[in-house]
């Protein structure tokens, strides 16, 4: 399988048509659809299909996607949305992280991939990029010094490390997987195949990765549920 589907994530979820008009697209996108959805937008890419068409929807959502706009043309849009994003990567965090294994979510937890991903889909919307891939996005917001020398270097090196034990992660199982396993067994193989002695010093490095990758994201996106 190279692409696994969820077809839930189209317009107007399992109520909507599997297959729509482009003019329909828009007409949702411009007014019914929520504030995730217009950040996923931001990293759409055709990967199949008529290439003409892709490159139409992609026309099609550019304008609703940059909030350089005052006023962007998708009701999604508030003053206050990189608020609503952060408390959307909150609900992420405290509702798909499973209770007791906070330590080994390396993607929906504190400091996980998700909060990398997050600050790419906010600076595509704050600056009107559009860059489907979330490293080229972080890199881009390094080369225009949208963070600090220090903290932009933390950013990509945390995420790459993450990247590379989920990496393992799926050669490992075959699956998609968001978190470290917990029986001690496997967690001991996952950490020599990610190149530690032990399982300890394997957790401990996760560790470090996600503290310095979360103090990034709080810079960022952190104050705006300081209520």
């Amino acid at each position: 399988m190279a692409f696994q589907l969820d077809a839930r994530l189209r317009p107007d979820g399992e109520k909507g048509l599997l297959v729509n008009q482009l003019q329909a697209y828009g007409d949702y996108y411009r007014q019914r659809a929520q504030l995730w959805e217009i950040q996923a937008l931001s990293r759409c890419r055709p990967v199949a299909g008529d290439p003409e068409l892709g490159a139409r929807f992609i026309e099609l959502v550019h304008p609703l996607t940059d909030f350089r706009r005052a006023d962007p043309p998708c009701a999604a849009w508030t003053p206050e949305w990189k608020t609503e994003i952060a408390r959307m990567r909150r609900r992420i965090e405290l509702e798909r992280t499973p209770k007791g294994k906070e330590a080994l979510a390396i993607k929906t937890g504190a400091g996980g991939l998700v909060d990398a991903e997050f600050l790419a889909q906010t600076f595509n919307l704050e600056r009107g990029w559009h860059e489907p891939n979330t490293l080229r996005a972080l890199e881009r917001a390094q080369a225009e010094a949208l963070l600090p020398p220090a903290e932009a270097s933390a950013l990509l090196e945390n995420y790459a490390r993450l990247r590379r034990i989920e990496g393992i992660l799926r050669r490992w199982s075959y699956e998609g997987e968001t978190e470290l396993p917990d029986d001690p067994a496997p967690q001991y193989r996952v950490a020599v195949r990610c190149g530690f002695a032990t399982a300890e010093d394997f957790l401990a490095a996760v560790a470090r990765y996600r503290q310095e990758l979360r103090a990034v994201y709080a810079k960022v996106l952190g104050g705006e549920l300081e209520e």
